[in-house]
């Protein structure tokens, strides 16, 4: 597995585990930081990768 695939494995554990976290803004402010290190990763996924695994991993 590629150093991308296990960060972006990485980051979907954590989308997890905030979410299970009661929030008082709806998970908005975690929202937002977990878009803001998505959208990069997932261009570093599907740039190392190529773009059948990017959409994969999009798509999950």
């Amino acid at each position: 597995m590629t150093f991308s695939l296990t960060l972006a494995c990485l980051w979907a554990a954590a989308a997890n585990l905030l979410a299970m976290l009661p929030s008082r803004d709806n998970h908005w402010g975690r929202a937002y930081g977990l878009i803001g290190l998505g959208i990069p990763l997932l261009g570093y996924v599907t740039y190392e990768n190529g773009p059948w695994v990017g959409l994969l991993v999009l798509v999950a």
